[in-house]
């Protein structure tokens, strides 16, 4: 029953303020974008089966496309609410080919930074001997020639400390071109390594306009109607949270990949999941 401080109740106004106007349900849908089932409890202030956020949301818009104050809306919506309204639990449905379940995916993930640090660290250490075994091989080197002029010949002292510093020239650039193919070969492994995003970032296209609210990290930070050619865009640590009212009209962009669309014109979706692994739908 309404609440007793209004005649009418938000649906009863609504209806009646549309067909005065002589618009018909479906050209409101159109405008609104807001379903003409929905609409039609909405108007018969039948809210048992929609999430409150929701209901407020389309109160909303069909209250602005109606040229109604909004406010007063929801105060009359909010008198006619029914007190234990809450939101029924739904099964999880995963996108083909947006994302794997989750378990699978971090094991997955795990491994494979696994697998790229032991790569890494296996490199390193051939690196490293490689780089010992050269110097090692030219210090016994430089080793043997000292020791033969010495046999053959005996050599003033200018003569030996030129031919010191010679070999120790020899050692130093030997050394210092493994060194640098050292790095390469470690730089190389770097760049071939999968990269691995830290975080989460979501763009929003609006195809159509529709009612949006986006949660990062479990706080809201946008609610509101996103209009038609519009985009927004947030970043999250761990993931994004979003409720849809018009499913069909937004495109979905993950780290720089365009995802698959997630739902029909006018559908709404209560629970969608963004993480760095993928998309998940709660319909």
């Amino acid at each position: 029953m309404p609440d007793s401080k209004f005649i009418k109740s938000a649906g009863a106004m609504l209806k009646e303020t549309r067909e005065a106007k002589g618009i018909s349900l479906e050209e409101a849908s159109r405008s609104t974008h807001i379903h003409v089932n929905v609409l039609k409890k909405i108007e018969a202030d039948d809210f048992a089966s929609m999430d409150m956020v929701y209901a407020k949301g389309f109160l909303k818009i069909y209250a602005e496309f109606l040229s109604l104050d909004k406010s007063d809306i929801i105060e009359r919506f909010a008198g006619t609410a029914p007190a234990s309204q809450r939101v029924r639990g739904v099964p999880k449905v995963v996108i083909p080919g947006a994302a794997a379940q989750a378990d699978g995916t971090n094991l997955f993930s795990a491994v494979l930074r696994g697998a790229v640090a032991g790569i890494k660290k296996i490199d390193i250490k051939i690196v490293v001997i490689v780089v010992l075994c050269a110097v090692v091989f030219w210090g016994f080197k430089t080793l043997f020639q000292v020791m033969g002029r010495k046999k053959s010949q005996k050599p003033s002292v200018q003569a030996q400390v030129k031919f010191s510093e010679k070999a120790q020239k020899k050692s130093v650039v030997g050394s210092q071109k493994k060194t640098t193919s050292a790095v390469s070969q470690k730089t190389a492994v770097n760049a071939s390594a999968p990269a691995i995003f830290e975080k989460v970032v979501l763009v929003v296209r609006a195809r159509a306009k529709t009612w949006l609210q986006v949660k990062v990290d479990g706080r809201v930070v946008f609610q509101n109607v996103l209009a038609r050619g519009a985009a927004e865009s947030w970043t999250a640590a761990k993931k994004i949270e979003m409720m849809i009212g018009n499913a069909g009209a937004v495109e979905l962009e993950l780290n720089g990949r365009i995802l698959e669309r997630i739902g029909r014109p006018g559908q709404t979706l209560k629970h969608v999941v963004v993480t760095r692994d993928g998309l998940t739908v709660d319909k």
